[in-house]
């Protein structure tokens, strides 16, 4: 691949829109492929504004806006929610794009597309941000390097191999701003952080509590907790190893320990904020995403109970 890479990203939403911003800002070559009518008119008449919620600064990026994928590229990031991949894998099939790098959650396997896209095309990427839409304007944190204790955006190939194009990719990545590792397991990786963010996804259309306290009860917690551990239990139980070392160190908790940690976790008011973005922008792929981990744990044969208890909670179940 070239330094400066010609990309498309399906998907102006906020994950699309800051990656689409801050690779165009390093010099890339971005095509913002956008099928919302008043997104695409907005970002034709005034550019790609987003603003860093550290700096306060809004910047405006000239990209190229288009509704549909029609030619090729280097690299395509496919940024959607996982209930509206499915109607996109014709199309992304027959574009001759030389990467397509799939950035939403799944627990349903990394390879599930393979046969459609090609194995050797199809990337997946995870971004390691916090980033929402408020009247057409990115506002948006990225996760630094130093926290890749945490996490920091991961991408992989389903075959775990690590290839100069898939570097390229992560240096493209890096220089732009968003700081990535190359990860070996990107099955695993994605089932473990599907998982982990599920029950939570699910836990935030409890009914928000007034003031300035905690988000759930110390109740809440514990059934947020129980869910988390069972979801761990069902991935660990198909062979896959919990990743990255974050995760496996929530498994090991206890029950009250880790019922504690989510409740004090979620008394900050970041926190919460974040929890009520990703929840009430996606009660579907929610309800997708506990029915993934439920076909995970009726295949090993461990308990979907108490993370499916959430699912009554979520709106596209109601």
């Amino acid at each position: 691949m070239t330094k400066n890479m010609q990309i498309a990203v399906l998907g102006a939403g906020s994950i699309g829109s800051l990656f689409a911003s801050k690779l165009a800002a390093a010099g890339h070559d971005v095509t913002l492929v956008v099928r919302n009518d008043a997104r695409r008119a907005y970002l034709q008449q005034h550019g790609l504004v987003a603003r860093s919620r550290l700096s306060g600064r809004a910047r405006t990026v000239p990209v190229q806006v288009i509704s549909q994928l029609r030619s090729v590229y280097d690299l395509v990031i496919v940024a959607v929610q996982r209930p509206q991949i499915e109607t996109l894998i014709p199309l992304l099939a027959d574009n001759e794009s030389r990467a397509i790098m799939f950035m939403f959650n799944c627990a349903s396997g990394a390879d599930r597309w393979a046969d459609e896209i090609g194995p050797e095309r199809l990337l997946w990427g995870f971004p390691a941000a916090l980033a929402d839409m408020r009247d057409q304007v990115l506002e948006y944190v990225v996760v630094p390097r130093f926290l890749r204790f945490t996490q920091i955006t991961t991408i992989g190939r389903i075959d775990g191999r690590s290839t100069p194009e898939l570097h390229a990719i992560r240096n493209a990545f890096d220089r732009s701003g968003i700081p990535t590792v190359v990860h070996d397991d990107i099955d695993a990786w994605l089932k473990t952080h599907a998982a982990y963010m599920a029950p939570i996804m699910a836990m935030g259309y409890v009914p928000r509590r007034g003031g300035m306290g905690p988000r759930f009860t110390r109740r809440q917690a514990r059934e947020l907790a129980t869910a988390m551990q069972a979801a761990f239990t069902a991935v660990r139980a198909t062979g896959a190893h919990l990743t990255p070392a974050n995760m496996r160190l929530f498994d090991r908790l206890s029950t009250p320990v880790l019922t504690t940690l989510l409740w004090t976790v979620f008394c900050m008011p970041m926190a919460k904020r974040s929890l009520d973005s990703h929840s009430g922008a996606a009660p579907r792929e929610v309800a997708v995403l506990l029915d993934e981990l439920a076909e995970l744990a009726a295949r090993a044969g461990t308990d979907a109970t108490p993370f499916m208890r959430l699912a009554g909670r979520v709106p596209a179940r109601v």
